[in-house]
């Protein structure tokens, strides 16, 4: 298997934190007619402990291998995955498919939340919390206050005796949530929790996903195909191709990283020059700067008039962020100067050749097409 190169390969600055989730050298390859189809290739993935980290990418891209091998659901075929500090390829060791006590025990801090439930339709709401329970030998008391415990954090306290067939699709989901949680994990996966639902319950779940993270100190490892996933909730992100991460960091990085493409699709600004000798600079403001008059400060400044091809703005991790498409008359040699003008005021300001422009319209467009 080839290693990326440098060229593929685009990582924002490191940041403060300790791991709790790592992998390394990550692989997996299954066997298919006869042929071995490589589903991860290589991935060193790098998650603090306490954020919110999403994994995004089109279908195929090798997110749901990625997220059932770092709970051993799926073995590995080479490399390491350590959750909270305990190498879990190690206790899985060379043996058949059963996991070992050890791997069980490691795997009881670890929840799992499915696009699809997974609830047994023969129990009730809190029968079903307290399935993981059982298996872990707790006495039924206990079940039982664990139960109704979680189901009053997630906001369903009323809906114990009742059957998952009673509920609607979101209720189901915060099921699942609680009985994830059943165990008092370290860390909680998420697999593509939302895309089942519509999109104002998608909010709600996003937003209990967040909710937990912050009351219990959770870990969140989520991966999804929809942008507006990364944007309302997630700290740090990364962007899965064909079993590779080309990027990540925290999104506040990506988004102050030259040429993201996570920057550019989670805010897709578009248009091209109106004529030859033009200048085009996308320019992407945070925080403070999002409210300031920038543009019209600089229009004023250098008494140039300047278009605005596109822009969008939007809250991320809390923070107000914005990007803009803007174009100056003349080439970028005449452009020094204005453009310094904005770097100065702590602005990200990236100049965007022609084919360029087409090409983030392009791969915005693919990324429309693989959700799809």
């Amino acid at each position: 298997m080839n290693a990326p190169c440098p060229a593929q390969l685009r990582r924002a600055l490191d940041s403060d934190g300790n791991p709790v989730i790592t992998t390394s050298g990550l692989t997996k390859v299954y066997q298919s007619r006869g042929r071995e189809v490589t589903a991860l290739d290589g991935v060193d993935l790098h998650v603090r402990e306490g954020e919110v980290y999403g994994v995004i990418g089109q279908s195929g891209a090798g997110k749901s291998s990625l997220i059932r091998c770092v709970n051993l659901l799926e073995r590995p075929t080479t490399g390491t995955v350590t959750v909270d500090g305990v190498d879990l390829t190690a206790l899985a060791g060379g043996g058949g498919r059963r996991a070992g006590k050890e791997l069980r025990q490691a795997r009881s801090r670890i929840g799992m939340v499915f696009q699809h439930f997974n609830l047994l339709s023969s129990r009730t709401v809190q029968a079903n919390i307290e399935l993981p329970l059982e298996i872990l030998g707790v006495s039924g008391r206990e079940r039982s206050r664990k139960a109704l415990e979680l189901l009053d954090l997630v906001g369903l306290a009323d809906k114990a005796k009742a059957y998952p067939g009673q509920l609607s699709g979101g209720q189901k989901q915060r099921v699942g949530i609680a009985r994830a949680l059943a165990g008092d994990p370290k860390v909680l996966l998420s697999d593509e929790a939302t895309s089942a639902l519509d999109p104002e319950t998608t909010r709600s779940i996003l937003q209990l996903l967040r909710d937990l993270n912050r009351q219990l100190g959770l870990t969140v490892l989520l991966i999804t195909h929809e942008m507006d996933v990364v944007k309302s909730i997630c700290d740090s992100a990364a962007l899965m191709k064909k079993g590779r991460i080309t990027e990540s960091g925290t999104v506040s990085e990506l988004l102050a990283t030259p040429g993201s493409e996570l920057a550019a699709e989670l805010f897709p600004v578009s248009g091209d020059p109106t004529g030859e000798d033009r200048t085009v600079v996308d320019v992407t403001f945070h925080g403070e700067a999002a409210t300031q008059p920038v543009i019209s400060q600089l229009s004023r400044t250098y008494n140039i008039d300047i278009s605005i091809l596109g822009a969008a703005m939007d809250t991320v991790a809390g923070r107000q962020v914005g990007r803009m498409r803007i174009e100056l008359p003349g080439r970028y040699e005449d452009n020094v100067v204005p453009v310094g003008f904005l770097r100065e005021r702590g602005l990200q300001v990236d100049v965007v050749e022609a084919a360029d422009a087409a090409g983030v319209v392009a791969a915005a467009e693919l990324i429309k097409e693989g959700a799809k």
